[in-house]
């Protein structure tokens, strides 16, 4: 096949966008609709559907003149070739009988995202790609779709409340609805007193239960002594009254205890969420796995601020990147009840709290707590969309490990 040299030059086909070439020559390479590589040295004909933006590299074998010797030479370069334009070139005449061009079919093998989101970083998967240029193997390397985070534009009459559920919004005080209660009394609430006591560890300061807390000395409440020995109400474990009113002071003092064996909550746990909003409300759009469903949009919207004597830096700045953030489920009687529950770790500040983003290694911000949400509404690409069959059972169980159950629902 013959092309002309006029005819392959990008610059005089505006439909062509100029790319690189490797190793040799310093003819420009251009691409179009058809499948057609073009450069001023070779003719790459591309199997198969062409993406735009996409990158192709190929082995091409090229066959220049050499004027001094009149005779043809031939070597081989690397083709590198980025599809920018839709439009086919027209008029393209073959008919230069000096320059002869080869064709070469390269298949659509995708590699890398160029977008960096895949596990391998785009400078390796180039590097690879040009190794595998070597090797002889064609190369195509596509850009990986795009996640679907939110639904098709939605007005706001078409915004419904959630059957079941009062209102379509919570909102919490800059004054927190935390009252500071005695240590004391709540160990003693939620413990009874042991007679006899085992010869074994306490966990929490690992000292012998029938010796003395490790926190005597360091740590004293009048009517405790370090000696004493409690054991929890539901679970059963034992531990030193002393030592449970160290692991009071060390958290929330929000009037509740955690087992540090089993984690079972004591009273109602409270975290240190930030004030924000929660609004929630039925969209008209299915999720992918529920095409019988509508959907619940849940949008939370925390603002920056100061850090509280409850934060791991007080008077410190944090920030809140992100939001608002609008998360899903599906509007079926399940999703209804995730819904709730979520409400109420809303009301008790469990949804977020500050600390440092395992994302961005950003510290001082806020970062969601172990109630993990769905923010992606079209697709699963990073694993946090739909369809995924196991997410509300699994959500279910995270809220029990905060302490918000099915049994805390009012009938």
């Amino acid at each position: 096949m013959e092309v002309s040299d006029k005819e392959l030059n990008p610059r005089s086909h505006p439909s062509f966008r100029a790319c690189q070439r490797g190793v040799r020559g310093g003819g420009g390479m251009c691409q179009d609709k058809t499948g057609l590589a073009l450069g001023r040295s070779q003719l790459i004909l591309l199997s198969g559907p062409l993406v735009r933006d996409t990158v192709y590299l190929s082995p091409v074998p090229e066959i220049r003149q050499d004027r001094s010797a009149s005779i043809l030479k031939k070597s081989t370069v690397f083709v590198v070739c980025v599809c920018r334009e839709l439009q086919p070139p027209r008029n393209v005449i073959l008919n230069q009988p000096l320059l002869r061009r080869s064709v070469h079919e390269v298949p659509a093998l995708p590699v890398k995202n160029l977008t960096g989101s895949g596990p391998v970083h785009p400078a390796l998967a180039g590097m690879t790609g040009i190794l595998m240029c070597a090797a002889g193997l064609p190369v195509c390397l596509t850009r990986a779709p795009k996640p679907i985070l939110h639904p098709p534009p939605i007005n706001k009459s078409d915004m419904k409340p959630v059957p079941g559920i009062n209102g379509m919004r919570r909102k919490t005080k800059k004054k927190h609805l935390r009252r500071g209660k005695n240590p004391e009394d709540v160990v003693r609430r939620y413990t009874e007193k042991i007679k006899v006591v085992p010869d074994e560890d306490c966990t929490i300061c690992m000292e012998r239960l029938v010796m003395s807390s490790g926190y005597e000395g360091v740590l004293q409440h009048k009517g405790i002594k370090p000696e004493l020995v409690g054991k929890l109400g539901k679970c059963g474990h034992m531990y030193h009254l002393l030592c449970l009113v160290a692991m009071y002071n060390n958290g929330n003092k929000d009037g509740s205890l955690q087992c540090p064996t089993c984690k079972t909550i004591y009273g109602e746990k409270t975290g240190t969420q930030p004030p924000g909003k929660m609004e929630y409300h039925v969209i008209p759009h299915c999720l992918p796995g529920y095409p019988d469903s509508k959907s619940i949009r849940i949008v939370y919207d925390i603002p920056a601020g100061i850090q509280t004597n409850e934060h791991p830096n007080p008077g410190k700045k944090f920030s809140a990147r992100g939001f608002p953030r609008h998360c899903y489920l599906p509007d079926n009687e399940k999703g209804r009840k995730v819904l709730k529950l979520l409400i109420m770790a809303w009301d008790r500040r469990l949804i977020f709290t500050i600390g440092t983003s395992s994302t961005t290694g950003e510290s001082d911000t806020v970062v969601w707590n172990e109630i993990h949400h769905k923010t992606e509404f079209g697709s699963n690409l990073t694993g946090h969309g739909y369809p995924d069959p196991n997410y509300l059972d699994n959500v279910l169980t995270e809220l029990s490990a905060q302490g918000v159950g099915e049994d805390n629902l009012k009938d």
